[in-house]
């Protein structure tokens, strides 16, 4: 499966852990989760490619707890384990 491909289930999941999912400009860093004003947001930044785009956010959402328990594709899940370890 490709970055594009990843990054769309990755939204998906994003969505449902009630996350602000945001694509924005952010100048190539490839984006990333963080909070603003209490609420979760996830960057994804266009001027990024989506394998540097799809690498920063699941790094992000690696650490994120009570993810074991939802169901993620699982392709999804190999690459934010990989990312965990």
């Amino acid at each position: 499966m490709d970055a594009t491909t990843h990054i769309g289930d990755l939204m998906d999941l994003l969505e449902r852990l009630d996350f602000e999912v945001r694509r924005e400009h952010l100048g190539g860093a490839g984006g990333g989760i963080c909070t603003i004003r209490d609420r979760r947001t996830a960057f994804f930044d266009l001027d990024a490619d989506p394998a540097t785009q799809l690498e920063r956010c699941v790094t992000d959402l690696a650490d994120l707890p009570g993810l074991e328990t939802m169901y993620v594709k699982p392709s999804l899940r190999e690459l934010i384990e990989q990312a965990g370890q």
